[in-house]
């Protein structure tokens, strides 16, 4: 199946259209069809064509805000309990934001089967002005927090202090962002539309052709693939080790099942139905402790950049110059796309092929935490620029590959590729002059190079 590479962020005939709005409204009307008026795919010929170009930017938002989130957690230390809370917080948030994204893939492989498969970040998301917030690997601070407010708020807040509050958030965050920050219900309230049978009003969010919404525009049970086929591909929560019930991860075979799974995925992010540990309370928790006083960080860089650039929303760069460092990083970046290759990978491969689990017990015992980990925090104790002038570098969360491929062959392919870079970088760190004097770097490489280590056991799993 073509990418739809057309889309771009933008409530215009060149990508979304705003639908024309009646004057008497229903109280319920989201700020959001009155800002940004109702997105659609550009040049949607049917409801599939729409649904999926929407998924397809959903998960590439999903994509942005779990790294985001994951550089911000890393910026927190664990000087105190509450600091520790309150990364551990942000972190199983950011992996909640994982799960969405592969719920993203599921909804995509029902309607497209493992050709839909988009597990990108910055191909559609970043070409736009109207993007929920501007990707940003910034240090927690007050702005931090409330862009992530925003991004993750409800379209009406009951709590008549709370509203209020938020509301002065919105005006900070639009007073010092460069994007109109607005919230990722934006994409998911006419997914929930397209996945209803019909134009009649159903709970929770009750969305209705009153409202903006095109009639008749909603998904056929006829657009569904082949049911044997999204039972082989789809993820499951027993595979991506999902089992507790703060996560969400269905796959889906019907417009009711995936229209209650996108209320899943919205109400644990905005907690619209009371839900107090969604995301948008979590956040209103963590800018409490910060007002407070009572958190500890670790001095980051915002935006720090190696060879691989950051995509071109966002607002500042801080480019890592010192020979050494960006050696790091090229190993960081490359192990990242490792990560996002493997979730693309396995995807493609049926349940029953034995290289599927396997791959996915690499992402994990390999990839995420304790390989990403380990880099993370040797780039933050090396210098961002030759002199130090500048401070210390942070993981960078570069994308090797943009476009990605969603057949095996290609996939693996990719994989085998990514290998050779991260070989070539691991001969070039051993080389540089600093390497001699760097204890604790000569024991990470050593993880890595020395048979059985992390690079040895990706070239047994991918036969390169």
């Amino acid at each position: 199946m073509e990418k739809i590479s057309r889309m771009k962020w933008r409530p215009t005939s060149e990508s979304f259209s705003r639908l024309p709005l009646r004057d008497d409204n229903a109280a319920w009307a989201p700020d959001f069809i009155h800002n940004l008026g109702i997105f659609e795919t550009q040049d949607a010929e049917t409801p599939k064509d729409d649904a999926l170009g929407l998924l397809k930017l959903a998960s590439e938002v999903e994509h942005a805000v779990l790294v985001q989130y994951l550089y911000g957690a890393s910026s927190i230390s664990s000087g105190n309990a509450a600091s520790v809370q309150a990364k551990n917080k942000l972190t199983r948030i950011a992996v909640q934001e994982m799960l969405h994204l592969l719920s993203t893939q599921n909804l995509l492989i029902a309607l497209g089967g493992p050709s839909a498969l988009h597990l990108e970040r910055d191909v559609l998301r970043a070409r736009s002005d109207l993007n929920p917030m501007s990707f940003d690997l910034e240090p927690i601070s007050r702005l931090t927090l409330a862009k992530y407010i925003i991004t993750e708020m409800p379209a009406k807040i009951p709590d008549v202090t709370l509203n209020d509050r938020v509301a002065k958030l919105k005006d900070m965050v639009s007073q010092n962002g460069n994007v109109q920050a607005h919230r990722v219900g934006a994409i998911y309230a006419p997914l929930m539309w397209l996945f209803q049978s019909d134009d009649d009003p159903i709970g929770p969010l009750h969305l209705s052709t009153d409202l903006g919404f095109r009639p008749g525009w909603h998904l056929k049970p006829e657009d569904f693939i082949d049911p044997a086929i999204i039972v082989k591909h789809a993820a499951t929560r027993d595979e991506w080790r999902a089992t507790g019930a703060t996560y969400v991860l269905d796959a889906i075979q019907s417009m009711d099942a995936g229209r209650q799974l996108l209320t899943k995925l919205s109400s644990q992010g905005e907690g619209w139905d009371g839900n107090q540990d969604s995301h948008f309370y979590e956040f209103i928790e963590l800018l409490d402790l910060f007002d407070a006083g009572n958190l500890t960080f670790n001095e980051l860089p915002n935006n720090p950049a190696g060879r691989v650039k950051p995509p071109f929303d966002s607002p500042t760069v801080a480019p890592i110059t010192d020979s050494y460092t960006i050696l790091w990083s090229d190993l960081f970046d490359i192990r990242y796309t490792m990560i996002v290759l493997d979730i693309a990978y396995s995807l493609s491969l049926p349940r029953d092929n034995p290289q599927r689990g396997k791959v996915i017990e690499l992402c994990f015992d390999d990839g995420m935490v304790p390989v990403l980990g380990l880099l993370a925090d040797k780039l933050t104790s090396l210098p961002l620029n030759d002199d130090r002038s500048k401070g210390f570098a942070a993981p960078t969360y570069g994308c090797i590959f943009q476009a990605l491929p969603t057949d095996s062959d290609s996939l693996l392919a990719l994989q085998r590729t990514a290998l050779l870079r991260e070989e070539s970088t691991l001969t070039a760190i051993k080389s540089h002059g600093n390497f001699g004097t760097d204890q604790d770097g000569s024991e990470l490489i050593a993880q890595f190079a020395d048979q059985g280590g992390f690079h040895d056991r990706r070239k047994l799993v991918f036969h390169a």
